[in-house]
């Protein structure tokens, strides 16, 4: 049994090595945004659609089939003369504005880097997304989260079993502990 649990906790621990290292370098970048270069690059396109849209929904579906935009639709609003809009995913947002007399469409295209790309991975969540490659990040997500409370649970276990790394294991969890604890009371009261 030990020897089974034991590479159970390896294995889970390889296989989400690279997805918890996006995770820290990303983090690394939200605490300290000042050392990476998050500027866009920004590019302005101006269309014409051919068909009359009556919505937001309408219009991004239009550009996904003739322009290849892939997202998200969020932030829609009305303007005087149509409506304005994002379409967003990982390492692109883009803002389409649409006027509804002459079908005249402005897309105004940020392509994020590499650290706002894994940024923007980092902060989505969830399964209900129109861009179906947020839905796997999310299912991955969750994955990820049951093999770490599996590789704790397996850890746990091999720490009770091998009695010789009791000691350094126990002080290593309480300065773990301590440090976390004085970290969120800290950020908490300052």
């Amino acid at each position: 049994m030990y020897r089974w649990i034991r590479n159970t906790h390896l294995l889970l621990g390889l296989s989400i090595c690279l997805f918890l290292l996006m995770y820290g370098l990303s983090a690394l970048q939200m605490a300290h945004p000042a050392w990476f270069d998050l500027k866009p690059a920004v590019t302005r396109e101006n269309l014409v659609l051919t068909r009359d849209a009556g919505s937001a929904r309408s219009v991004a579906e239009q550009l996904r089939h003739a322009h290849g935009l892939r997202g998200d639709v969020t932030e829609v609003k009305a303007t005087p003369g149509g409506f304005r809009f994002r379409i967003v995913r990982p390492g692109e947002n883009v803002l389409v504005e649409y006027a509804r007399a002459s079908g005249a469409v402005i897309l105004e295209r940020n392509a994020l880097g590499l650290m706002a790309f894994l940024n923007r991975f980092h902060q989505s969540a969830g399964v209900r997304h129109t861009y179906a490659w947020l839905n796997v990040w999310g299912v991955l997500s969750a994955l990820v989260s049951i093999a770490l409370i599996l590789i704790s649970l397996t850890g746990i276990y091999m720490w009770f079993k091998w009695k010789q790394e009791r000691v350094i294991g126990a002080i290593l969890m309480a300065a773990c502990l301590v440090f976390s604890l004085t970290l969120m009371v800290l950020l908490r009261t300052a």
